[in-house]
């Protein structure tokens, strides 16, 4: 079984081009100013970026995103990451 920060990495390292955009847009404190990390561990979810210091999760969801399995999947990881405190930005990829 693979680690959190070891899956983290290894997600860093496999990026969908919507991800690398966004990365290109959110790093180095480009956003505002804002400071974002990619694939960050957040308790049992690795999100694809994440503002701590605003505990804001913004995440890019792909095509099987849309499949209902994985809707209730996204509405339940949501809701655990907002009752950890967080605003979350869920977009689809185009």
């Amino acid at each position: 079984m693979t680690s959190y920060p070891g899956k983290a990495r290894q997600l860093r390292r496999s990026e969908t081009p919507a991800e690398k955009l966004a990365w290109d847009l959110l790093r180095d404190r480009r956003f505002q100013g804002f400071k974002f990390r990619r694939q960050y561990p957040i308790g049992n979810c690795i999100v694809d970026f994440c503002c701590y210091q605003y505990k804001l999760v913004v995440e890019l969801e792909g095509t099987i995103h849309s499949q209902p399995s994985w809707l209730l999947k996204d509405k339940e990881r949501e809701a655990y990451l907002k009752r950890l405190g967080y605003k979350v930005l869920s977009r689809m990829e185009l």
